[in-house]
């Protein structure tokens, strides 16, 4: 309940709440608050979109340090845009969610299949992850170094800035995260499962569940 009242909090501020000439004013044109709601939802379905990414990467790697930017995920959706833009493809808002989302989960498979040998063990996810993160920030460097108008434009998404949000991407983000909601929900005991180790996930859950969750 504290945390909806916060939320509902600073959503109310950021949309009625703007800094002008004469300092800070509160504000109900319902121009303006038509160009900042889109803004402030869509601040808000992603942090609950990067909320859920993080604690499905926790509970994969039994490790409470991971996350989806330490682990590199991120940087393999960004780096996926970029490489599209590079090549000369100007994604769509649709291409890019698809496009990053395809580099997301390459990264992921990658982590994995390295990560085999230990018997995904927590530490080794996580080392194997940063190595991963600290190569494709490098490659992404070089990327954005080029100069080329296609991958500068993409400057704006990689800094997060929620400038160019609209309310179909609103509506993007909602499903996305009711979807992706819905299905943590329901692989939920999986997840706890999964927390308490291979050992235990064997001994407490079937052979089928173990499975599910460590491959």
């Amino acid at each position: 309940m504290v945390l909806v009242l916060i939320l509902v909090t600073l959503g109310s501020c950021a949309l009625f709440l703007g800094r002008t000439q004469l300092g800070w004013s509160f504000t109900a044109d319902p121009d303006i608050l038509n160009l900042r709601l889109p803004r402030v939802l869509g601040a808000i379905l992603a942090g609950c979109g990067l909320a859920l990414a993080g604690t499905m990467v926790q509970r994969i790697t039994v490790n409470p340090m991971a996350s989806p930017e330490v682990m590199g995920i991120s940087s393999g959706a960004a780096l996926a845009l970029v490489l599209c833009a590079w090549f000369g493809f100007t994604p769509t808002r649709a291409e890019q969610i698809i496009y990053g989302g395809i580099g997301a989960a390459l990264v992921m498979m990658v982590i994995l299949q390295f990560s085999k040998r230990s018997n995904y063990a927590p530490s080794q996810l996580l080392l194997t992850g940063i190595a991963v993160s600290a190569a494709l920030d490098a490659i992404l460097r070089v990327a954005l170094s080029s100069g080329q108008d296609n991958v500068q434009a993409l400057l704006t998404w990689l800094s997060g800035s929620t400038y160019l949000a609209s309310y179909s991407d609103v509506s993007a983000l909602a499903v996305g995260v009711l979807v992706l909601g819905g299905g943590t929900f329901i692989a939920s005991r999986w997840l706890d499962i999964l927390n308490l180790g291979q050992v235990s996930a064997v001994s407490v859950g079937s052979i089928r569940s173990a499975r599910v969750c460590f491959y």
